[in-house]
């Protein structure tokens, strides 16, 4: 991520024009320190910052907001969006500072998902249908099936090697044969 905003670059890769944000501006991002890109099924942009997020219509040039509201319980469960993701099914999960939660676009909301409450999610993947495995800042690494609302959580055990390096696990990345983990040092 970058603390600068987002450059947007045309096919000769020229900057074309910026997105950044501006206490005065309306039009402009949530926050300047951005974390995920990531174009979902409609062509829209979606950008999560530590100020909210935001959803870039490119046809229009329309930035929206989207913010945490201590007194909606569809709103986001935070401002802090650390992470992004488009699952098989072409749901956008939002992961932030304090949990996960699902765009419902009928409804232009959210749903939280109780189980994931009060993990910093810092990356997310899929593994096959409604199995997920997430990355967390202190929680090591989540195994989720969504169906069953389960949870598996792995985690360092210092005096097992087979275990984690860490708890703060960055990134995943899934090949043909291995979960990628990683682990940040201390």
């Amino acid at each position: 991520g970058g603390d600068k905003g987002v450059d947007v670059l045309n096919s000769n890769r020229q900057k074309e024009f910026s997105l950044v944000h501006s206490d005065n501006e309306i039009n402009s991002l949530a926050g300047n320190r951005v974390f995920a890109v990531l174009e979902d099924n409609e062509g829209y942009i979606w950008l999560s910052t530590e100020g909210g997020l935001n959803r870039f219509d490119p046809k229009k040039k329309v930035i929206k907001h989207y913010y945490h509201d201590v007194n909606n319980k569809s709103s986001l469960p935070s401002n802090n969006i650390m992470n992004l993701f488009i699952d098989s099914s072409d749901t956008l999960w939002i992961g932030t500072d304090r949990g996960s939660v699902q765009y419902l676009p009928k409804s232009d909301d959210f749903v939280r998902i109780e189980e994931l409450n009060n993990y910093e999610i810092y990356n997310m993947v899929e593994t096959s249908p409604q199995t997920y495995w997430l990355a967390t800042a202190e929680q090591g690494l989540i195994y989720f099936e969504k169906k069953n609302n389960r949870i598996v959580k792995y985690k360092h055990k210092p005096n097992e090697t087979n275990s984690l390096s860490n708890n703060k696990i960055t990134g995943i990345i899934q090949d043909n044969n291995h979960l990628w983990v990683l682990a940040w040092s201390n």
